[in-house]
């Protein structure tokens, strides 16, 4: 079975809808989730929500991480992907291909259902280590892609609230995009 996250093509395509035209130096999606955007001069951040640091380049860097966030969407995978883990057993497709395709079925939004992937609690801009993850507003309705597609959007939408709380702390608009994770 090959390990490569292809998954996070559709994740990354989902979060630049939600962020419009913002770049951002860089995202990185593995076990947890960072967010660093880059200055050429001392940054700090009056709200107190991210880290901020001096690089041996010169440069500040502030960040902010989620505790969860390509492991949240693997603990739907080992849930409730079995039927795609023996069909990547079976074949040279990869599981999070089939789930992908599988997330591609529903539409934006979920029909309504929302995941809060706080399976580690909840890191920046909220920290609170006690705060759990859930899936709000599911029904009887809801189908399999309806739930992957949540725990997609889930993701997105805390690295989204991880890009405001920085936007917040007045960080200019990055240059570029850089994406990675998901080894």
């Amino acid at each position: 079975m090959k390990k490569r996250l292809t998954t996070y093509i559709f994740l990354i395509a989902a979060l630049g809808y939600l962020i419009g035209a913002i770049k951002i130096k860089g995202i990185e999606l593995g076990t947890a989730g960072v967010l660093v955007c880059q200055s050429q001069k001392p940054i700090r951040d009056p709200n107190r929500k991210a880290h901020v640091i001096g690089s041996a380049l010169h440069k500040w860097e502030i960040e902010g991480h989620a505790s969860a966030a390509a492991s949240s969407f693997k603990w739907i995978r080992q849930t409730l992907g079995h039927m795609e883990e023996a069909t990547a057993d079976l074949t040279d497709l990869d599981v999070y291909d089939l789930l992908t395709a599988q997330a591609k079925k529903a539409q934006p939004g979920a029909q309504g259902l929302i995941f809060i992937p706080w399976l580690a609690g909840a890191a920046m801009p909220l920290y609170d280590t006690n705060a759990r993850g859930t899936f709000i507003g599911l029904t009887f309705g809801h189908r399999k892609c309806e739930i992957l597609r949540a725990g997609m959007e889930g993701v997105c939408y805390e690295m989204r609230s991880m890009l405001e709380a920085i936007q917040k702390a007045g960080i200019p608009q990055p240059e570029y995009l850089r994406i990675g994770g998901g080894a």
